[in-house]
């Protein structure tokens, strides 16, 4: 099974992500922020990440910085 992590500070754009993907059975975890995405990272372990680039807290580039 795919384990994707969605983040994006928009809830619309992450419910509509999670609308596509879960019809492909994929099991999905959210994040509005860079910050509760490196938590929710750590622990769920996704094989996929979707990162909006401009949020709160933490942005996008930075998030993808401590991921890699």
């Amino acid at each position: 099974m795919k384990k994707i992590l969605i983040v994006d500070d928009s809830v619309i754009i992450r419910r509509s992500i999670e609308r596509l993907l879960e019809q492909e059975g994929a099991e999905i975890r959210m994040a509005q922020n860079g910050v509760t995405a490196l938590q929710i990272f750590r622990d769920f372990q996704p094989g996929y990440v979707t990162m909006d680039l401009t949020m709160p807290e933490m942005d996008g580039l930075s998030c993808i910085k401590e991921i890699l």
